[in-house]
């Protein structure tokens, strides 16, 4: 049997696949009025972005975000 430390090794050059799940559900009280309002997600270098509130200072987006990377 391996040891802890042995294990871990053995993964170290085999690329690993990882999925984020990003939940934006809403915002409340901003104190920007008469403004167009959403969410922009930035990790590493991707970007998405929610759709687009109008003249709303608590905006109900309710939208999921995947980004999948590899390393």
């Amino acid at each position: 049997m391996l040891a802890n430390n042995e294990n871990q090794q053995c993964f170290i050059d085999i690329p690993q696949h990882y999925l984020i799940c990003i939940t934006i559900h809403k915002a409340r009280n901003l104190s920007v009025f008469n403004a167009n309002t959403f969410v922009e997600v930035k990790l590493n270098k991707f970007v998405k972005t929610t759709s687009i509130f109008r003249n709303s200072d608590s905006p109900f987006f309710n939208e999921v975000f995947f980004f999948k990377f590899l390393f």
